[in-house]
């Protein structure tokens, strides 16, 4: 029903391609045909935010019915974590079928969810029996300030580099604050960390090392480091007093 160009704030203008009247009229679904082609445009949002970043998008919902008939009734049902705002409205008739007219609503969603890691949110469209016509799905991955760069670190026989991700680019690495039993971290750089296993490494840990940083009034920089191994592949890789001396 036409192609909507968005953009993350600040928000840019919102330009409207639309198709040719015959796609518009007979390229329908049944779920257009029963709600009068209700659409959302666009159908996906995508988003890289970093540690507390405000972010906005825009939503079209477009409905087409028939001149004179009633225009379809629909709703918004937004999930917890956004908000919506309908800015404008515009309608008219459809050049070369003066027959069909259609109404876009622009609606502003601000996404006010502020977890970290992926995250999805679906925003649907209903119609008056509360069916489903239209979905659009808000897909985001939001980093905290410190972040380790792999997010988790799975331990084994070789150590493991981990390095810190951060927007401010003068903020290191100072001193590794904590370490599981049997894990040893050395920092190696102002923005690495190298981590292996050391001598009595359980054979299942899922737990957390931490590394202080010069980010005044922040929390350290937390590594989470995971291993599982059977006994024998313990014995192998973690060698013994006795067969380390000699």
């Amino acid at each position: 029903i036409g192609c909507v160009e968005t953009d993350v704030l600040p928000q840019g203008g919102l330009v409207s391609h639309p198709l040719p009247p015959q796609l518009l009229i007979s390229k329908r679904s049944p779920g257009e045909r029963a709600a009068g082609h209700a659409q959302f445009d666009p159908g996906s949002i995508n988003l890289q935010l970093a540690e507390g970043e405000p972010t906005s998008f825009r939503l079209v919902h477009r409905s087409i019915f028939k001149a004179d008939g009633p225009r379809p009734v629909a709703r918004l049902d937004i999930p917890v974590g956004l908000k919506a705002r309908r800015t404008q409205v515009k309608s008219g008739s459809i050049p070369g079928a003066e027959r069909y007219h259609y109404q876009d609503e622009i609606y502003q969603i601000d996404l006010i969810d502020q977890s970290f890691g992926l995250n999805k949110k679906i925003i649907m469209l209903l119609d008056d029996r509360g069916s489903d016509l239209a979905q659009s799905s808000v897909v985001w991955r939001r980093t905290e300030f410190l972040q380790p760069m792999p997010d988790r670190v799975v331990l084994g026989p070789r150590a493991v580099r981990v390095f810190l991700l951060c927007p401010d680019e003068e903020i290191e690495l100072t001193k590794v604050r904590s370490t599981p039993t049997g894990v040893k971290a050395v920092i190696t750089s102002p923005r690495e960390v190298t981590i292996r296993l050391s001598e009595g490494a359980p054979r299942i840990l899922d737990d957390v090392v931490e590394v202080e940083t010069t980010a005044e009034g922040r929390p350290p920089l937390r590594i989470p480091v995971v291993r599982y191994s059977p006994s024998s592949q313990s014995e192998a890789r973690t060698p013994s007093p006795s067969a380390s001396g000699g």
